[in-house]
């Protein structure tokens, strides 16, 4: 997760929560223009599997 989480932090997004999920694990953040976003990762690889638009960034702060 340290290289793809740094690898986001270089692209100017700030992550708000992160899950682990058997082989992927789950961010969500806002990116450099203030988008809410959901991105899943491969667990060993690495490589980002999904990502979609998310309306839980507000709710995720407050929590």
């Amino acid at each position: 997760f340290d290289e793809a989480a740094q690898r986001l932090a270089e692209q100017g997004f700030e992550v708000i929560e992160f899950e682990t999920e058997r082989q992927r694990f789950e961010v969500t953040g806002m990116t450099a223009t203030g988008h809410c976003l959901e991105l899943k990762f491969h667990a060993v690889t690495g490589k980002e599997t999904r990502r979609k638009r998310d309306d839980d960034c507000g709710s995720s702060l407050t929590n």
